[in-house]
């Protein structure tokens, strides 16, 4: 793979600032464009004008429910939710009509960090479906039938996983982990917070998060530099110059004992993790080729082997990394018979020991080096989830090496990096885990 800079050009007002070409496979190749609207608006494109069909990602860093006041927990999924029912002079029911008229799908949603918005339209109609994103984001209605018939369906979902293991699990492990920060927060939410929600706080406080200063856009498909810059000017170019979102402390990760909440079913679901590396950090690619071994590997990881393969403990286990605007955690789950429980524990903390002592070998890195550098060309398989990529990379600080150089950095990783790395990181003390079901002997 070869990056191979362009000096910046204008083009009818946009600015091409890069290009970056990259080759994943010796059939298929493309570039990554940096684009500069006239109006200042910045986007990562990937031209494919093979389909008639373009894909836009969109994110707003810090807009999750980290922005989220106390006593509205949830509002930034309530609200994601809501751009979709109803903008300008379309009710829910017109608006919904339109997109579908015009062979667009739109979504939004909330995570911890960011709201993320996706847009997949045909070419022929991209003007109108441009048109339709920038009402969501500028002229939302908020009307009172659709914000009572998106709560209703909200408080089912939360009512429905109170009593899902797995989610109950995560969400005691947040909170236990980070007890005093809004990471620690349920981003779906809670009961008496969604019953709450007003249109007040969705036109103030949650869009109030929604600017040019903190987007992030990428986008791939039939469409040309020029018509991008075009584009990101008519839809983004009246998004307020800076978000009002409120100051936040910084997050403090806190270890704590194995958090255990009560339900009454035969099986339990685990939750388990530490602090990660951060993506920008020098280790960060390292920390990649470890997590395939221990736990991302799906049926070639140390866990799955041990705990899946060997004694038929769970059905699946699996780790990832986790980066946070605040903070960068690996993190792992798995769900088991009650009894089974506190074998499948100990488990995962031998082999958190063995890579903590330095237990990791030339074979182990080389079958997770040859996995990833496979695994990329795969993920960049198709439109849409090219955009995401790219918005992902963007999201996480990184330049577009990530991806144009991803199996030279891959390659440069060392069975001693990875040996140094696990040492540093992966003490089986760090882990805190949470468990919700019924399981014995903890």
């Amino acid at each position: 793979m070869r990056s191979s800079p362009i000096f910046p050009v204008s083009l009818g007002g946009t600015v091409v600032e890069a290009m970056v070409a990259l080759t994943s496979t010796p059939a298929a190749s493309f570039e990554i464009q940096h684009v500069k609207s006239s109006r200042g608006i910045r986007a990562w494109l990937v031209e494919t004008p093979v389909l008639p069909i373009i894909a836009l990602h969109l994110a707003f860093r810090d807009a999750g429910s980290i922005a989220d006041p106390a006593e509205r927990q949830g509002l930034a999924a309530f609200g994601a939710q809501m751009l979709t029912e109803g903008a300008g002079e379309l009710d829910a029911s017109a608006y919904q009509e339109r997109l579908s008229e015009l062979g667009a799908t739109l979504s939004f949603a909330a995570s911890r960090d960011i709201l993320l918005g996706r847009l997949e339209a045909v070419c022929d109609d991209r003007e109108q479906t441009f048109e339709l994103l920038c009402l969501a984001l500028t002229r939302p209605r908020f009307d009172a039938e659709a914000i009572e018939r998106v709560r209703r369906s909200r408080l089912a979902e939360l009512a429905r996983r109170s009593t899902d293991t797995t989610y109950v699990a995560r969400r005691a492990w947040w909170q236990g982990v980070f007890p005093n920060h809004p990471y620690g927060r349920d981003p779906e939410g809670t009961e008496a917070d969604t019953v709450a929600i007003t249109a007040d706080d969705l036109h103030v406080a949650f869009m109030r998060r929604i600017s040019k200063e903190n987007l992030i856009v990428s986008a791939a498909g039939a469409i040309s530099t020029v018509e991008l810059g075009e584009a990101l000017d008519r839809v983004f170019g009246d998004l307020p110059d800076q978000s009002m979102t409120p100051a936040v402390s910084a997050a403090v990760f806190v270890p704590t004992d194995p958090l255990l909440v009560r339900l009454p079913f035969p099986q339990s679901s685990c939750v388990f993790g530490h602090i990660g590396v951060r993506p920008t950090s020098p280790d960060y690619i390292a920390a990649i080729v470890l997590n395939h071994i221990v736990g991302g590997g799906a049926l070639t990881s140390r866990l799955f082997v041990e705990l899946r393969e060997k004694r038929g403990l769970v059905y699946s286990v699996h780790t990832r990394l986790e980066p946070l605007s605040d903070e960068s955690l690996i993190v792992g789950s798995f769900a088991t018979e009650n009894d089974k429980v506190p074998t499948a524990i100990e488990l995962v903390r031998r082999e958190w020991h063995r890579l903590a002592s330095g237990d990791v070998t030339e074979a182990d890195v080389d079958a997770a080096k040859a996995f990833l550098k496979g695994a990329l060309p795969l993920s960049l398989d198709g439109t849409s989830t090219m955009a995401g990529r790219l918005l992902a990379v963007q999201r996480l600080g990184l330049d577009a090496e990530h991806l144009t150089a991803w199996n030279a950095k891959i390659d440069a990783v060392t069975v001693e990096m990875v040996r140094a790395l696990a040492r540093r990181l992966m003490g089986p003390d760090a882990l805190t885990f949470a468990i919700a079901g019924d399981p014995t002997g903890l």
